[in-house]
């Protein structure tokens, strides 16, 4: 048997030969396989859906002042409705928007109009995200609720509804004048309105266009926030 050394120097052509043989039929060798051997492929999923830990989430509770002072059952409403608001609710904080009530305790802010409330407890908070409910004193909890009540695993407020009927005529000419054709065929939920800080500075400038707080609040507001919410848009 000969060794490649012997080779080399006995038969020069025959080892150039087999050289070549062996460089070609081992190179063949890796194209085969290379060309055999499946390449591997990632697996692409869909990231999840973000989730919000609701517990965490700052809510806080604004009661809006719609009753004349010379209703003579305002200041014991005025009273049972805050016996319904320690009892059922854990809300961040407590502010009234009255010209007439008066709080003597230092975790209750009192504002004599919207803008001032917006000014001095909403518009501070940006850009943190937190939740403000809206109601007026005709609102009573009757039961317990906590954050998820009012707002969904992946951190959309609630839109509520009152039921099914015609648009609305007060802030229907609103919505034409400030944005693209909208429709809708329910009225909200009379006297609450739940919605984030961000959609309150987003709206603000608007504000002016409707005739009152209260539509702006419990009617714009609310239909306002299906609309931007689109197909994640949640109404109960």
């Amino acid at each position: 048997m000969m060794t490649k050394t012997s080779k080399l120097l006995n038969t020069p052509g025959l080892f150039v030969k087999d050289a070549f043989k062996n460089i070609l039929g081992g190179r063949s060798k890796e194209i085969i396989n290379a060309v055999n051997t499946t390449p591997t492929v990632e697996t692409i999923t869909e990231p999840p859906l973000l989730k919000y830990d609701n517990e965490k989430l700052n809510i806080h509770l604004i009661v809006i002042d719609t009753i004349s002072d010379k209703i003579k059952f305002k200041e014991s409403l005025v009273r049972y409705q805050y016996r319904s608001i320690i009892k059922y609710t854990n809300f961040k904080s407590l502010s009234y928007i009255s010209q007439s009530i008066i709080s003597n305790n230092s975790d209750i802010s009192v504002f004599k109009n919207y803008s001032e409330a917006f000014k001095n407890k909403i518009r501070n908070i940006s850009p943190k995200r937190e939740l403000f409910i809206f109601i007026d004193l005709n609102f009573l909890f009757l039961k317990k609720v906590t954050n998820k009540d009012f707002i969904s695993p992946t951190g959309i407020p609630y839109t509520f509804i009152k039921n099914k009927k015609r648009n609305i005529d007060r802030v229907k000419n609103t919505f034409a004048e400030h944005f693209c054709e909208f429709d809708y065929n329910f009225s909200p939920a009379e006297k609450f309105c739940c919605v984030d800080n961000m959609q309150l500075c987003h709206y603000n400038n608007i504000l002016e266009s409707v005739s009152n707080p209260h539509d702006y609040l419990f009617e714009f507001l609310p239909i306002s926030n299906t609309m931007t919410k689109g197909e994640q848009s949640i109404i109960k």
